[in-house]
């Protein structure tokens, strides 16, 4: 289970529907190291190169994975990972990052 960073300030993401995520310093989400978010999600922990390219958006998406450097490991909330998984699976489907519940449906992202 992913580790909580202790007596930090937290992560809010925000897509826009332009695709960027926005930070804003939230006090009341938790932050959790990603490498742990990852493995919890795919079942392995990503390399640090793999990190650091989803940090600086450099990849076949282009989107920022929000995140904060802290004692050598990278930072994010839950939702801001959530949102940046959901993003970069609609700009890899050719759907926009405010797509609606049915285009959703129709791509088979949804049941």
């Amino acid at each position: 289970m992913p580790r909580p960073a202790k007596n930090r300030r937290k992560l809010h993401a925000v897509v826009t529907p332009e695709g960027t995520i926005t930070l804003t310093l939230d006090p009341t989400h938790k932050r959790f190291r990603v490498r742990d978010l990852a493995r919890e999600t795919t079942g392995h922990h990503p390399s640090p190169p793999t990190i650091y390219r989803w940090v600086r958006g450099i990849g076949a998406t282009g989107l920022r994975l929000p995140a904060i450097a802290l004692d050598g490991a990278w930072y994010t909330t839950r939702e801001a990972w959530e949102a940046w998984l959901e993003a970069r699976s609609r700009i890899k489907l050719g759907l926009p990052i405010d797509a609606s519940d049915a285009e959703l449906l129709d791509a088979g992202l949804v049941d």
